[in-house]
């Protein structure tokens, strides 16, 4: 089966950790994200993921997230259709929206 994608926000603990191990457990490529950069590459160390740091209620990472993500799974060394998915987006992070 080919590798499928998720995006785990608040990856870093509590339930997004678990999350991101079980998919990982059941062959996911796993993209963890959280504030804290040392919880996040932790998870991600241990999985075999990826972890990018910041604040999903922030464009500005949201963004660098996207950019990141593209640029290391999508060079040319890739096939067109490779990696170029993210096949599960799984929020456990917190967020406040501005009224």
């Amino acid at each position: 089966m080919p590798s499928r994608n998720a995006l785990v926000t608040g990856g870093g603990r509590g339930i997004g950790e678990n999350i991101a191990r079980a998919l990982a457990a059941e062959g996911w490529s796993v993209t963890v994200t959280g504030r804290t950069r040392e919880q996040v590459e932790a998870v991600a160390g241990d999985i075999g993921g990826r972890a990018l740091d910041g604040d999903v209620s922030s464009a500005g990472d949201v963004a660098r997230w996207a950019g990141d993500w593209v640029r290391s799974t999508c060079s040319s060394a890739t096939p067109a259709s490779a990696g170029r998915t993210i096949h599960w987006r799984i929020r456990t992070s917190g967020g406040a929206r501005s009224r």
